[in-house]
């Protein structure tokens, strides 16, 4: 016997919650994802970061590493003219976006979503 007012079908309202959650992890997903702009900044960031800690000391190319070499002094202006030599490709899946970065002699596939930019692989020669 069913009481009145209760529902037939048990799993409805477990359906109706996920189904709520998912539209709003969705449009957070949505407004939360980073612009080219903003991965272009979070590229500088980190090129900055690894001038600082000498990770870059054994690029390749020798025009290159005097370049890295001298960057020692001022590594946010030297961050500066090294993001402009990696090549950056943005691709906008709307509830995340793929990143590719290729350069100096390194590439890497990442994502981004909530902010955030997530590199599976990191840097692959």
């Amino acid at each position: 016997m069913i009481k009145e007012g209760a529902s037939q079908t048990p799993g409805v309202p477990m359906f109706r919650f996920l189904l709520f959650v998912a539209i709003l992890g969705s449009l957070a997903a949505f407004l939360t994802r980073p612009t080219e702009a903003e991965i272009r900044d979070k590229a500088r960031t980190m090129i900055e970061g690894s001038i600082e800690q000498g990770e870059l000391d054994d690029v390749s190319d020798p025009a290159l590493a005097l370049l890295v070499a001298g960057c020692k002094a001022d590594a946010a202006a030297c961050a500066d003219v090294l993001v402009r030599a990696i090549d950056i490709t943005y691709g906008d899946r709307r509830l995340y976006a793929r990143v590719g970065a290729r350069g100096f002699g390194r590439s890497a596939t990442c994502y981004a979503a909530f902010t955030k930019l997530y590199c599976p692989d990191g840097l692959v020669r």
